[in-house]
């Protein structure tokens, strides 16, 4: 882990935090990525980085949101729910109000909502893949704790463990406080998503929106297997009950949608009309 990063400019030393690093890093990169791609949907990029920019307002707002009423102790006198800081967001918070978006965004910039979602998943993946390596630099969003050989000892655990162990023996060396590093463990998985599935969505010529609806099963899916290992501030109703419901929805919706539209290329692709399938299927 690497908390901070020092660096010297004319004799001056400054120090910056890694997270804000890579918080800043993971913003710039969807900015600068997102508007090329979106040139696929139609969007030029002029209007593709007002496009970027505008999601990426809604999705931090809805990501404080969500946190502010799953955690709302947290922001007490410490912080508010319009702190400019990177902290305090649930990242799902942010999906599903940039979701809501996307449609009225879509047509209020006149371009395709499939091709749209399609062009945005490469750029979401990698901010999020670079927004975890700066909380696993931080020490931050670590998991519970484990004697497992893949438990990493994160500074935050150091010092937190190093009071404990003042007032109950039975603590031991705080050094050996092993946490699951469930931030590696999303990224990688997040990683993975993006090798596998955008490849191979174009290679099988899936229907528009595939590439992005698939990437949203997988990515759920990969959060709600971390979340067991997952050390979260929030109450046993949220953990328990709100993210699994939250998870399998997503999940659910994603993939029936998915199923009509692969349904409805293959329709095409034989000839048929459209409204002949959907008849067929009892689909208003």
């Amino acid at each position: 882990m690497h908390p901070e990063f020092n660096f010297s400019v004319f004799g001056s030393t400054y120090t910056v935090q890694a997270y804000d690093v890579f918080s800043i890093l993971a913003i710039i990169s969807a900015a600068a990525l997102a508007p090329f791609l979106l040139r696929r949907a139609g969007l030029r990029p002029g209007k593709g980085l007002a496009f970027t920019i505008l999601l990426l307002v809604i999705f931090i707002a809805g990501a404080r949101l969500l946190n502010y009423a799953v955690n709302p102790l947290q922001y007490g006198n410490l912080m508010q729910v319009w702190s400019l800081h990177f902290t305090g967001f649930s990242l799902y918070g942010g999906v599903i109000a940039a979701g809501l978006a996307l449609p009225v965004l879509v047509f209020l910039f006149r371009c395709n909502l499939w091709k749209t979602a399609d062009a945005l998943t490469l750029p979401a993946g990698i901010s999020f893949v670079l927004a975890r390596v700066g909380c696993f630099l931080n020490g931050c969003c670590a998991g519970k704790v484990t004697n497992s050989a893949l438990g990493v000892v994160f500074p935050a655990a150091e010092r937190e463990t190093e009071l404990l162990g003042k007032l109950v023996w039975l603590i031991g060396d705080p050094a050996a406080v092993r946490v699951w590093p469930t931030q590696i463990f999303e990224a990688g998985l997040a990683v993975a998503g993006l090798v596998l599935i955008l490849p191979l969505s174009r290679r099988l010529r899936l229907a528009e929106g595939s590439a992005a609806l698939l990437y949203a099963v997988w990515f759920t899916a990969a959060r709600w297997a971390v979340l067991p290992l997952r050390s979260l501030p929030y109450d046993s109703l949220v953990t328990g009950v709100l993210y699994p419901v939250l998870y399998g929805t997503i999940i659910l919706t994603c993939a029936v949608i998915l199923y009509v539209r692969s349904r409805e290329q293959s329709c095409r692709r034989r000839g048929r009309p459209r409204e002949v399938y959907f008849e067929k299927y009892g689909i208003q």
